[in-house]
C-alpha cells in the first residue's frame, strides 16, 4: 500500500487522512469513482503493479547449477514490463531466483545454486513475483 495526501477537489485543501492506493489491478474494473481515482494516482506515481504467486518446489541443485525454467501465468503482463520483486516463503540459503516477463501473461523464473553448497536442497514454498507495467 502507498499513502498519499488527498486533496478536496473543490477547494484544493488537504483532507485529513491519507488516500490509500491499493495495488490490486482488479480495482481498475470497478465503477466506484474513488477506485478510479486510486488507479489514476497509482499509474501516475509509478505504473500499475501486478503480483502473481505459485507453489514452487526447487529441485536439489549442485553448486553452480540452475533449475530448468519454470513459468507462471500472470494476466496483464507483457513484453516491456519488468520484474521489480521476488519473494519466497522459505530460506534460499544463498541461492538466487531469477525472473523476467517472457511473453504476454507469462513470467519465467528459475533458481540457481550460487552459495557453493553441494547439493542444495531447498524446501517447497510460495513464490511471489511483482511486475511493474511500462518502461524504466
Amino acid at each position: 500500500m502507498t499513502s498519499l495526501v488527498q486533496f478536496d477537489p473543490t477547494t484544493g485543501a488537504p483532507v485529513d487522512g491519507p488516500l490509500v492506493v491499493d495495488p490490486d489491478p482488479t480495482l481498475a474494473a470497478a465503477s466506484d469513482s474513488r477506485v478510479s481515482t486510486q488507479k489514476a494516482v497509482r499509474d501516475i506515481v509509478g505504473g500499475a503493479r501486478l503480483i502473481g504467486s505459485a507453489t514452487y518446489n526447487p529441485p536439489s541443485l549442485a553448486a553452480g547449477v540452475s533449475d530448468t525454467i519454470q513459468t507462471m501465468t500472470l494476466n496483464g503482463v507483457g513484453l516491456g514490463d519488468y520484474v521489480v520483486g521476488i519473494s519466497f516463503t522459505q530460506d534460499l540459503a544463498g541461492a538466487q531466483i531469477i525472473a523476467w516477463v517472457s511473453a504476454p501473461n507469462t513470467v519465467s523464473y528459475y533458481v540457481v545454486n550460487t552459495n557453493g553448497a553441494n547439493p542444495l536442497d531447498l524446501a517447497s514454498g510460495t513464490l511471489k513475483i511483482r511486475v511493474r507495467k511500462g518502461t524504466l
